[in-house]
């Protein structure tokens, strides 16, 4: 279900950029020098330049974290639809996912 979530959420981000950019329209404040001193007055610029800079590899490793995640998920179900997460995931990882979110037992019951 997250994994659906995600894929869905994935596309709508994908085709409001791509919206935005046939129309010419900015999704985001423009990132010159004055907003970036309004809001990070403490931080030195060569940092935020950095930051900038690397916001977009970010977004990349994001997305194919997600991706590979999604597909793994995507093998083990086909492996085992039934059982995947009991069956191929090692008990430490279950209970360290059920300690951190709770619901996620009753997600994968689903």
């Amino acid at each position: 279900m997250r994994a659906a979530v995600h894929v869905r959420l994935s596309t709508t981000e994908n085709d409001l950029r791509r919206i935005a950019r046939e129309k010419k329209i900015k999704l985001r404040p423009s990132r010159t020098k004055s907003n970036r001193d309004a809001y990070y007055p403490q931080i030195t610029e060569q940092i935020r330049h950095n930051a900038s800079m690397m916001a977009e590899h970010y977004e990349l490793f994001y997305c194919l974290e997600i991706s590979i995640r999604d597909v793994i998920r995507t093998r083990l179900m086909e492996a085992d639809k039934e059982n995947w997460w009991e069956r191929f995931v090692v008990e430490f990882i279950r209970n360290n996912a059920i300690a951190k979110y709770p619901s996620v037992s009753d997600r994968l019951a689903d």
